[in-house]
């Protein structure tokens, strides 16, 4: 259901709109939680819609217990559990420990904006009772989540991509496409510093005495950097 311009959002529209959301998600789902193909692009948009749901109270309604569970399911499982294999800080490899990809554990490069997201859902998902969604993960293997988004921030507060930003800006001139920008280096972006942001004050709240110092500098530096990328048209 639409809401067009002018339109009052009502209870009646949302929960119809999100059970659609619903419908269409689970239509594509395969067996084994995963989403094939041409079809995995759903899955950048469930962390944001699995929050949305938790905020307004729909999230066991919408979804029946068995779908919950296999959301966290495939959580878990693809949570990377290692870092990159032998001496990879030789080779010029971040740690990625904890973090969430693109796909699954397989592709073993981190995602910030992933990371974040995946540890929105666990956290989230631990707030409500296991016999809906099963377990919630082991502390450490949250702590392993937070250890690597801290790891990413940089000097000027900003979250990039993939792994820290750490070479010159003049290494763009290297670029050989025309059409693509800021992909010869790494380049901090505000969505993925504010999601960082939302899941680390959701992780204070949890799970107060862990690393409080060092995610309190962080979410302010973030904060910061966040405000100062803002342009003057807001």
């Amino acid at each position: 259901m639409k809401v067009r311009d002018g339109e009052a959002i009502t209870y009646e529209t949302t929960t119809i709109a999100l059970r659609r959301g619903a419908h269409f998600f689970s239509a594509l789902q395969v067996s084994d939680s995963y989403w094939p193909v041409e079809n995995s692009g759903p899955l950048y948009f469930f962390p944001p819609l699995d929050m949305r749901l938790y905020i307004t109270g729909h999230l066991d309604i919408v979804f029946p217990e068995e779908f919950l569970k296999e959301i966290l399911r495939y959580q878990y499982c693809h949570q990377v559990k290692n870092n990159p294999s032998g001496d990879f800080k030789s080779m010029y490899r971040h740690i990625s420990k904890g973090s969430w990809t693109f796909s699954d554990q397989d592709h073993g490069c981190q995602v910030s904006d992933c990371t974040t997201e995946g540890l929105k859902c666990c956290l989230l998902f631990s707030r409500m009772a296991p016999k809906i969604v099963g377990m919630k993960m082991e502390p450490e293997r949250l702590f392993d989540v937070v250890n690597i988004l801290l790891s990413l921030q940089s000097k000027n507060g900003g979250l990039a991509a993939w792994e820290p930003v750490g070479a010159s800006e003049w290494l763009e001139l290297l670029n050989p496409t025309e059409f693509f920008t800021d992909i010869v280096i790494e380049h901090e972006y505000v969505e993925c510093t504010a999601s960082a942001i939302q899941a680390l004050v959701l992780f204070k709240k949890l799970y107060l005495g862990h690393k409080k110092k060092e995610i309190d500098n962080f979410i302010t530096n973030a904060a910061e950097y966040i405000e100062d990328m803002q342009m003057p048209n807001g």
